[in-house]
C-alpha cells in the first residue's frame, strides 16, 4: 500500500511538472499553410495612409483624364487620351506614358523603373511600366500593385483625339502615383512592385506579356485596381474579384480585413465562382498566382450582406467617361484600402503560436 501510494504522488508530480513547464514555455507550432499575411491594424500602415488625401488622388485623375493640363519636359501639356495605339506613335495629346515615367523619375533612381517592352501584332512596339521598390527585411518577397495606363472611347478613331477614362482606368493609375509619391524614402519587409500596364483594352496584352518574360516565383500576391470611383447611389459598395485559387483568396481577406482595421466605411461584393477575367489580373491566375481585381459595383450578385442591385457607369467606354461623374469620396476610400492591403501584404509574415493545453487521458 505504501509503494502504491507513493508510485501515484510521483506520477502526479510528473504531470504538475510537464504542464507548468508548458505554460512557461508555449509550444511554437509550424502549419503546413502558414497565413502569409498580417492584415490587422498597424500604425506604420495608418502613418503613411495620412499620406495621402482625396484632393491628390483626384488630382492625378484630372492630370491624365485631361481636366488639368501637365507640365512634361518644362512644356505645359493636355493629356486628351490614353488610347495605346496612341500613347506611343508621338501623339501629343496622349502623352500619358511620358508623364508618368518622368514623374518617378522626379522621384526614384532609374534604376528601379523598368520599360517593359512587347509588340501589337509583331509590327508596334507598347511598354509597361514598373517601378520596384526593394523591401528592406525580405526583398526576395515581392508584392504586385497593377492598373492599366491605356483608355479607349467608343471606336478606335475617336478613342486616337479622346479617350478621357477618368474611372476606366485613370482611378488605379492615379492609385498607383499615390503609392508611388507616399513610398518615397520609405520600404517595407517585402518588395513592392508598381505596374502601369498598357493593351489592356485590346486584350490583356501588356499583362500577358509581363506574366510571360518575367519569373513570378516570387510574387505573394497581386492587387489589380481598374474602373472604381463610380457610385451614382453612394452606398460605398465594390466588387471585390478574387477567383477560385487559394493564393487569391489571402489576398482578397486581407483587403476585407484592412477595411475593417482602419475603419473604412465600405461594402463590397466577394466574388469567386462568378469572378470576371476581364482585367490585368486574369494572367496572374493563368500562372496561379495569387490576384485580385478591384471594380465598382458592375454587375446585380445578389450576395448577402453585398451591394443591393448593380451601379455600372453608364460613360463606360465613352468620350464622357470624365471625372465630374465620379464619386470621389468612395474612390478614395476604396484608394485607401487597397493600399493598406498592399502595405500589409508587404509587411512580414507573422509567426505563428498556439496555446498548449495538457490533455491527460485515463
Amino acid at each position: 500500500m505504501q509503494n502504491k501510494k507513493w508510485q501515484v504522488n510521483y506520477n502526479a508530480l510528473i504531470i504538475l511538472g510537464t504542464f507548468l513547464l508548458q505554460l512557461c514555455f508555449p509550444v511554437i507550432t509550424v502549419q503546413a499553410n502558414p497565413i502569409p499575411f498580417d492584415c490587422s491594424y498597424d500604425p506604420q500602415v495608418e502613418d503613411l495612409l495620412n499620406q495621402t488625401t482625396q484632393d491628390t488622388w483626384s488630382d492625378w485623375i484630372r492630370q491624365l483624364s485631361g481636366a488639368d493640363p501637365v507640365t512634361l519636359n518644362e512644356e505645359s501639356v493636355t493629356i486628351a487620351t490614353r488610347y495605346s495605339f496612341s500613347l506611343f506613335d508621338g501623339s501629343s495629346n496622349a502623352r500619358a506614358y511620358d508623364f508618368v515615367k518622368e514623374t518617378l523619375l522626379n522621384w526614384y533612381n532609374a534604376d528601379q523603373i523598368e520599360e517593359d517592352e512587347f509588340s501589337y501584332n509583331s509590327t508596334i512596339t507598347w511598354k509597361n511600366l514598373i517601378l520596384t521598390i526593394p523591401g528592406d527585411t525580405n526583398p526576395e518577397d515581392i508584392i504586385i500593385v497593377s492598373a492599366h495606363l491605356d483608355s479607349r472611347s467608343e471606336n478606335d478613331s475617336s478613342s486616337r483625339i479622346l479617350a478621357p477614362g477618368a474611372e476606366d482606368n485613370g482611378s488605379g493609375s492615379a492609385a498607383l502615383l499615390e503609392a508611388a509619391r507616399i513610398l518615397q524614402n520609405q520600404s517595407r519587409p517585402r518588395t513592392i512592385k508598381l505596374i502601369w500596364f498598357t493593351g489592356e483594352e485590346q486584350g490583356l496584352l501588356g499583362s500577358y506579356a509581363y506574366t510571360n518574360d518575367h519569373d513570378l516565383s516570387a510574387v505573394l500576391g497581386v492587387i489589380n485596381l481598374d474602373m472604381y470611383g463610380y457610385d451614382s447611389n453612394d452606398d460605398g459598395c465594390f466588387e471585390m474579384h478574387v477567383g477560385r485559387l487559394t493564393q487569391s483568396n489571402k489576398v482578397g481577406l486581407c483587403m476585407a480585413r484592412v477595411i475593417d482595421a482602419y475603419g473604412i466605411p465600405l461594402s463590397y461584393d466577394y466574388l469567386t465562382t462568378t469572378a470576371t477575367g476581364r482585367s490585368d489580373h486574369y494572367p496572374f491566375w493563368q500562372k496561379q498566382i495569387g490576384a485580385i481585381e478591384i471594380l465598382e459595383n458592375y454587375s446585380n450578385n445578389n450576395l448577402p450582406g453585398g451591394c443591393i442591385g448593380s451601379d455600372p457607369n453608364p460613360n463606360y467606354h465613352k468620350v464622357t467617361d470624365t471625372i465630374d461623374k465620379l464619386n470621389l469620396p468612395v474612390g478614395y476610400n476604396i484608394t485607401r484600402a487597397a493600399l493598406a492591403a498592399a502595405l500589409s501584404m508587404a509587411g512580414e509574415q507573422p509567426i505563428i503560436y498556439s496555446q498548449y493545453f495538457p490533455v491527460i487521458s485515463r
